[in-house]
C-alpha cells in the first residue's frame, strides 16, 4: 500500500506540473518548430513590397531579395544532393536553363498559364533527375562531376541553338486567369521558397534523410542495412534538378530576359561555385542588398 501511494503521489505531481505550462513556454515551443520559423520569415519578407510602396524600401532592394531567394532555392537543392547524399554534380546551370526556357516557350510563345509551365518544368526536371541518377550508379566522385558538367554544357549549347536570347512579356503571363505583376512575382517566389524550405526541413529529418546520410557515409554499410542505393541516389538527383529548374523558371519571370551566351547563371562558373561552396553566392548577394540600403 505504501508503494502504491508513493506512485500515485508521483503521477499526480507529474501530471499537475504538465498541466501548468505557462503561456511563455508554449510560445517558445511553438517558435522552436522549424515550420513556424519559416512562416514568420516568410511573413517578414512578404511585407517588403508594401514597405517599398510606402517609400521605406526601394524597388531595387525588393528585386535583390527576390533574386537572392532564387539562388537560395538552387542552393537548397544542391546542398541536399551534395551534403546529404555525397554526390558531386556540376550540372546545376543546365537544369536552371531548362526552367528558364520552359518559361519562355510555354508562357511567351504558346501563351500557357503559369500553372502549366510549372507542371511541365517539374515533369521534365524529374525525367532529367532520374536519368542522371541512374548514371550515378555506375560512376562516382570526380567522374560524375565531369559527366554532369558535360551535360550542362550540352544543354547550354542546345539552348543557344534554339534561341540565344529570350525575353518574357509579363503582360502575357497568367496565374488563375489573372495578370502577374512585379509584386505578384516576388510573392510567388517567396511562397515557393518557404514551401521548399519546409519540405526540405521535414525531408532531412525523416527516414529518407537518414538513409541519404548513410549512403553518403558508407555505401557498403548502407547496403548491409538494406538501403536501396538506386532509390535514394535517384531521389537526391530528382530533388536537386527539380529545385534548380523551378529556380530557373522564377528567374526568368523576375528578370524577364536572358542571353544564353553571356548569362553567368547558365555558365560553368555557376555550377562550379555551387560545388565548391555556395555560401559565397549569398555573401555577394547580401553585399549587394546592403549596398542598396546604406547611403553612399
Amino acid at each position: 500500500m505504501t508503494d502504491l501511494n508513493v506512485k500515485k503521489e508521483y503521477l499526480n505531481l507529474v501530471y499537475t506540473d504538465c498541466g501548468k505550462v505557462s503561456a511563455g513556454e508554449k510560445v517558445k515551443k511553438l517558435l522552436a518548430v522549424p515550420g513556424t520559423q519559416y512562416l514568420i520569415f516568410g511573413v517578414i519578407l512578404g511585407t517588403f513590397p508594401l514597405l517599398a510602396q510606402l517609400g521605406v524600401l526601394t524597388s531595387s532592394f525588393v528585386f535583390a531579395v527576390g533574386n537572392t531567394m532564387i539562388y537560395a532555392i538552387m542552393a537548397i537543392g544542391f546542398c541536399l544532393l551534395m551534403g546529404y547524399s555525397g554526390l558531386a554534380s556540376l550540372g546545376t546551370a543546365g537544369f536552371v536553363g531548362i526552367g528558364a526556357y520552359i518559361a519562355y516557350y510555354f508562357m511567351q510563345v504558346y501563351g500557357a498559364p503559369f500553372g502549366i509551365a510549372f507542371i511541365v518544368t517539374v515533369m521534365i526536371s524529374l525525367f532529367s533527375g532520374v536519368l542522371v541518377g541512374f548514371i550515378s550508379l555506375r560512376i562516382e566522385g570526380i567522374y560524375l562531376a565531369i559527366l554532369t558538367l558535360g551535360l550542362s554544357e550540352i544543354l547550354r549549347n542546345t539552348f543557344i541553338s534554339l534561341k540565344s536570347s529570350i525575353k518574357l512579356d509579363m503582360s502575357k503571363v497568367r496565374l488563375f486567369g489573372v495578370k502577374i505583376g512585379e509584386e505578384q512575382v516576388y510573392l510567388l517566389i517567396l511562397a515557393l521558397f518557404v514551401l521548399l524550405l519546409f519540405i526540405t526541413s521535414n525531408l532531412i529529418r525523416s527516414p529518407i534523410g537518414r538513409a541519404l546520410l548513410s549512403v553518403k557515409n558508407s555505401t557498403s554499410a548502407a547496403q548491409a542495412m538494406g538501403i536501396n542505393l538506386m532509390k535514394y541516389r535517384v531521389l537526391a538527383f530528382v530533388i536537386s534538378t527539380v529545385y534548380a529548374a523551378i529556380a530557373g523558371l522564377m528567374y526568368m519571370m523576375l528578370l524577364r530576359n536572358m542571353t544564353t551566351s553571356t548569362s553567368t547563371l547558365l555558365s560553368m562558373a555557376t555550377s562550379e561555385s555551387f560545388c565548391q561552396g555556395g555560401a559565397w553566392i549569398f555573401f555577394i548577394l547580401l553585399t549587394q542588398i546592403l549596398s542598396l540600403l546604406l547611403p553612399e
